[in-house]
């Protein structure tokens, strides 16, 4: 795989193509390893439309499939329940012995800060500023 900027970006914009959804699981998996491993500092973020539109990183030569990362991965997340939910949600379901992590809002820390999305939802209702 050839990672530049012009070949970064096609592979960015394929989620916007009538045809995407027809990829193969595995090609859009190697679409977003490929992406997560280039894009600037791992950051997952789509825009009002659900689409990926995290600039590219500057990185001179990703690691871009590290075979032995991918299968440790898989390996340990054979029995893994990955799930995307509230809060209160995750904390009503869990039981004692379960790992969880919670990504918490980023919150704006002044006024002219605004950015309190990654995807078409808005993570905060109310802001709170620091200053």
């Amino acid at each position: 795989m050839t990672h530049n900027k012009e070949f970064y970006y096609q592979t960015r914009e394929l989620d916007r193509l009538e045809n995407f959804q027809t990829l193969s699981k595995l090609n859009r998996a190697t679409r977003f390893i490929y992406l997560n491993k280039t894009c600037f500092n791992g950051l997952y973020r789509v825009n009002s439309k659900g689409y990926f539109n995290t600039p590219i990183g500057s990185y001179k030569n990703p690691n871009i499939a590290d075979k032995e990362a991918i299968l440790n991965a898989s390996e340990a997340l054979q029995n893994a329940m990955i799930s995307n939910q509230t809060f209160d949600k995750t904390k009503n379901n869990a039981t004692q012995g379960d790992f969880i992590y919670l990504d918490p809002p980023y919150y704006p820390l002044i006024k002219t800060a605004s950015f309190t999305t990654y995807d078409k939802n808005a993570f905060l209702d109310k802001c709170k500023f620091a200053s």
